[in-house]
């Protein structure tokens, strides 16, 4: 098949599952959302039915749709997390936010040493 044409295929699976997750975003049992994770559902659902992709294009999409996924948790939570921010948890932010770098630095070192390529 044509390479746009596998690439036009998969965006629409992809945007599918994204929309058919947050129409069911409105869906609640017992009182309780499951918010964005109902993509994540949907998503397993609709891989389940073995929908084929090519291969090639199928990293892409699992790269770009996790990023996707991520950013609806992230506008999901953002708000509700940063609203809550006062003056002195500022603080703990930026510890959180250090706390990353140094592991993220940790790795490339332990990476360097053991000759593992990241």
């Amino acid at each position: 098949m044509n390479p746009v044409v596998d690439i036009l295929v998969a965006c629409v699976v992809l945007l599918s599952i994204v929309c058919i997750g947050k129409l069911c975003n409105t869906v609640k049992i017992c009182g309780v959302s499951l918010g964005c994770i109902w993509i994540l559902f949907v998503g397993l659902l609709v891989g389940q039915t073995g929908i084929a992709i090519n291969q090639e294009v199928s990293a892409i999409v699992k790269e770009y749709g996790l990023s996707i996924f991520i950013f609806e948790i992230g506008l999901e939570v953002g708000p509700k997390l940063f609203g809550k921010q006062n003056g002195k948890n500022w603080l703990i932010s930026v510890l959180a936010i250090v706390l990353i770098a140094l592991g993220g630095f940790v790795a490339v070192i332990i990476g360097k040493i053991g000759d593992i390529d990241l």
